[in-house]
């Protein structure tokens, strides 16, 4: 993911900030898929999502959501760009990763869940299923500055 920010722009200079965010960071496998958008409203689907297998049509992935859904986690959407305005019941294809490093930080997780969440009816945390699956979770640090 890029941000670009331009904090002055006058006749003779400008001052613009990038900043490059990488999700995916090394060895990472990918699969093809279709997302599908059940929520019950318009969604928007940002890198870093972390999905689960629909088990009414084993083909599609789903958001993942809070509670028992948590322990089906199969990976995370890779997409170039975040999809908007996901209109409920439609299929969009994606590519999503099921393994490989991965910044910890920059994953999309259900409001109120952490890696270190343990869903229901599950004796593991969210981070133990992710590692189960093949992710090697790594925090990164930013060293970006922005004020000088």
């Amino acid at each position: 993911m890029n941000e670009f920010t331009q904090r002055d722009n006058n006749r003779n200079q400008s001052t613009a900030d990038i900043s490059h965010k990488h999700i995916f960071l090394f060895d990472n496998k990918y699969s093809e898929g279709v997302f599908n958008n059940n929520t019950g409203g318009d969604y928007d689907l940002v890198p870093g999502t972390v999905v689960i297998r629909d088990t009414g049509d084993p083909t599609r992935v789903i958001p993942a959501i809070a509670g028992a859904t948590l322990v089906n986690i199969v990976g995370v959407i890779s997409t170039n760009e975040t999809i908007s305005g996901i209109a409920t019941g439609t299929d969009v294809n994606v590519s999503y990763c099921h393994g490989g490093m991965v910044d910890q930080d920059l994953l999309i997780l259900p409001g109120g869940v952490t890696l270190d969440t343990i869903p229901t009816s599950s004796s593991k945390t969210v981070g133990d299923i992710l590692r189960a699956l093949g992710f090697d979770l790594k925090s990164s640090t930013e060293h970006t500055k922005f004020d000088n």
